[in-house]
């Protein structure tokens, strides 16, 4: 039967990467679970996406009921990865306990946005919790995402000597108990030397086709360069600054954890917004604080290019810090909050598109301009506003250049 409806699959196209489904593991064959999506279809998680999420603490066994991504169609058949949500609602993920009340507690986790946790005492008395304290190490499972935090369905308490070395149920009856020592604070190294980009040379040989770029619509992402960054929803993709994500082409020996950051050299993007990385090294708490510095002061080195007296790869703060206010995204795909966009006219409309989820939709603010399909406008991103899998883009028309003569205010 499988057979059949894999046959089926190759000749209809039923899937594209980015679809989110929910299916149930019928099979683990060599290590690489099969599961049948909800309306019958197959597909598979590959081994090393397996080997990873075993690594993280999740073992998938027939029966398993799981929500996944996919990743990418080969021959019809949905290669998959598990959803964020499910990996954070069955991996266990570290905290610091910020606040404790008597009716629940709050947890800082070493994210951002939302970096926070919230155990409910109604869900009982957390374990080890005469250890409970502010600035308490804690592990936490079946995490939920909510607004802006996350709901903790189990809680547990850390103990020093768990951190050292985990002991058997003997050994922990005879042991006292221990503090754990402190760590000394880390320092900025006036010595650290930030990673070296390619020479230019090898930077133009990236650029294999029409398709390829040098340097990201906002200039933050160039190839060749390194960039800190942390596992995704698999072991495929890395999420950089903005919520950029990137596709992993060569992991070299490297197998970072969730949670961990990991440096990686970009040696690919596209203009349709993908991005690809390799990974260089698994650095340490002192060369991740020392690389956030320099990067710093590097971003702002960063050529701004300059068109008819308007400046693109420069984010306007104003417009970024009334959007964020207002609730508006940092990005979406290649489109980032506060930078100028040079894009054509189709429909009447600016056309801002990605390749993945084709054109998006766009709110054009009230102008004086006038402007014609093969007009070439400057918009000025202005809000972001999710929408399904895609998103709203409401922007600001800056200049029309139409034949060749720039119009503007």
């Amino acid at each position: 039967m499988t057979n059949v409806i894999s046959k089926l699959q190759q000749k209809f196209n039923l899937f594209a990467a980015g679809d989110e489904c929910v299916a149930n593991v019928y099979a683990v064959t060599n290590k690489e679970p099969q599961l049948r999506l909800k309306g019958g279809a197959v597909g598979i998680i590959t081994v090393d996406k397996n080997d990873f999420y075993q690594r993280s603490g999740i073992k998938l066994q027939v029966g398993n009921v799981v929500d996944v991504v996919v990743t990418e169609v080969v021959d019809g058949i949905p290669s998959l990865a598990l959803s964020p949500s499910y990996i954070l609602a069955n991996t266990p993920q570290t905290g610091v306990c910020k606040i404790i009340g008597t009716r629940g507690v709050i947890v800082e986790f070493p994210w951002k946005e939302p970096g926070l946790g919230f155990y409910s005492m109604e869900s009982g008395v957390p374990e080890n919790a005469e250890r409970l304290e502010e600035g308490t190490e804690v592990e936490c499972l079946g995490l939920t995402p909510e607004e802006d935090y996350y709901r903790i369905k189990k809680l547990r308490v850390v103990l020093p000597e768990e951190r050292a070395h985990p002991k058997s149920e003997e050994d922990k009856e005879t042991q006292k108990p221990q503090t754990a020592p402190e760590e000394p604070p880390i320092r900025e190294d006036p010595d650290f030397k930030f990673p070296q980009p390619w020479p230019e040379e090898r930077i133009q040989k990236s650029l294999t086709s029409k398709d390829t770029i040098a340097v990201s619509d906002n200039g933050l992402y160039r190839v060749g360069h390194c960039y800190l960054a942390q596992p995704g929803a698999s072991p495929d993709l890395v999420m950089l600054d903005d919520k950029q994500k990137a596709q992993v082409r060569n992991r070299n020996g490297i197998n970072p954890r969730l949670g961990e950051y990991v440096l990686v050299r970009i040696i690919k993007m596209y203009t349709f917004g993908y991005i690809d990385v390799e990974f260089v090294d698994l650095p340490d708490d002192a060369y991740v604080q020392n690389f956030q510095k320099a990067f710093q002061r590097i971003k702002r080195e960063f050529k701004i290019v300059e068109k008819n007296g308007f400046k693109f790869n420069y984010r306007d703060d104003a417009v970024f810090k009334e959007g964020m206010k207002n609730r508006s995204e940092k990005c979406f795909e290649q489109y980032w909050l506060g930078y100028l966009y040079e894009v054509g006219v189709s429909g009447g409309k600016p056309l801002f598109e990605n390749r993945k989820v084709g054109r998006l939709d766009v709110r054009v603010l009230d102008s004086n301009f006038e402007y014609r399909d093969g007009d070439t406008l400057y918009c000025q991103l202005v809000y972001i506003e999710p929408k399904d899998k895609k998103a709203v883009l409401t922007v600001k028309i800056m200049c029309v250049i139409h034949q060749n003569v720039p119009q503007r205010v």
